[in-house]
């Protein structure tokens, strides 16, 4: 047993006593010894407080001294501050650079991951459009992407669509536009395939100007550019064209008129005709009878009937013939003449005018209504 300064209060105290008696800290088994200085120190400390020795934890099997090896890290040509100083910059670049390393893949699959969405996004974009440089334009940007073998196939589908629609032309039928649209059913020219389809068949209506004509344009271009003008041209060939029952009448009307004449029935034919021509009519019917002992009028073609637009009314009349005179004078002679003959009638049947043209022979016009 020996004497020692306790490492509290400096008091002398033995080392084998369990408790220093002054300031009742431990000493036993609880002391180590400054290798340096020969200090009596607390095992809980590492530095001496005397000679700033550094010390490791921890006592030594002997229960008071440390040998230099395995009790204490000795520095004694260093201060304490530099010593911890060395361990601490070590750490901090240990640290640094494993944070940067976290950072610089972070930031790597960060810049993946943008990129990724944003090829997801430049495809995306894609859907829909006829545009071949669109498609060419994704493939110079995103080489590697796992669309390109898609986008570069539909790349040159577009490219062979634009090739045979130039080959076209501005001449091509209407059956060439149509094969097209079937074999391109997904083309950006559809619509000017239609157009195109649409202008010829226009065309082929107004050469052909019958109400027949104008219907089918109707029925296969419901939505066409010339619908409007369809159903005005259709409307007005139905104003001026004639059903059975008024081409009958006004042949009944005619043959009323020549009967007239011919009978030298004058009053007759006033009542046939409009005050405009009243007087014309007349006078021709008495001056045939009063030169011929009979006078005969006999149409010897198929009257004609149309109609025409008209000076005061929405339409009127025509009826085309040619007509034969027959002429017996008084001593019995008779002549023969032939006529190109148009009455122009009103809505009501009534004569506005009457032409006769004296020809060769009487010529018949046919009409695919007759």
């Amino acid at each position: 047993m020996s004497l020692i300064k306790c490492p509290e209060c400096g008091h002398d105290v033995s080392d084998r006593a369990p408790q220093c008696p002054y300031c009742g800290v431990e000493i036993k088994h609880n002391t180590i010894t400054c290798p340096d200085c020969g200090k009596v120190l607390l095992k809980s400390e590492s530095i001496c407080s005397n000679c700033g020795c550094q010390l490791l934890a921890g006592k030594s099997e002997t229960g008071h001294k440390r040998k230099s090896s395995a009790g204490y890290n000795r520095y004694p040509d260093m201060k304490e501050e530099k010593r911890s100083g060395g361990h601490t910059l070590l750490w901090v670049m240990v640290t640094t650079i494993v944070v940067l390393g976290v950072a610089a893949g972070g930031y790597y699959f960060y810049d993946r991951m943008q990129q990724e969405q944003a090829m997801q996004q430049a495809y995306a974009a894609l859907d829909g459009s006829q545009e071949p440089s669109e498609y060419e334009a994704f493939l110079n940007k995103y080489p590697e992407s796992a669309f390109r073998q898609e986008v570069k196939k539909k790349m040159e589908r577009l490219l062979l669509v634009k090739k045979q629609w130039d080959e076209l032309g501005a001449t091509s039928t209407k059956e060439s536009f149509m094969q097209f649209m079937k074999n391109f059913p997904e083309s950006r020219y559809v619509a000017d395939c239609q157009n195109k389809i649409d202008s010829i068949d226009w065309t082929e209506v107004n050469a052909e100007n019958t109400p027949e004509a104008y219907q089918r344009y109707l029925k296969e271009h419901p939505e066409g550019r010339y619908v409007a003008e369809a159903k005005v041209g259709k409307e007005k060939l139905a104003l001026f064209t004639t059903t059975f029952g008024e081409r009958h009448t006004v042949r009944q009307r005619v043959i009323a008129y020549l009967n007239a004449i011919s009978d030298n029935q004058p009053e007759a034919v006033d009542t046939m005709a409009v005050e405009a021509v009243t007087s014309q009519l007349r006078e021709m019917c008495e001056t045939l009878h009063g030169q011929n002992s009979k006078v005969r009028m006999l149409s010897v073609s198929p009257i004609f009937v149309t109609k025409a637009p008209g000076e005061h009314d929405s339409y009127i009349y025509l009826a085309k013939m040619s007509v034969q005179r027959l002429l017996t004078s008084s001593q019995g002679y008779v002549r023969s003449n032939y006529f190109a003959t148009v009455v122009k009638l009103s809505p009501s049947l009534q004569l506005l005018d009457v032409k006769m043209t004296e020809e060769a022979r009487p010529v018949q016009p046919r009409s695919s209504e007759e």
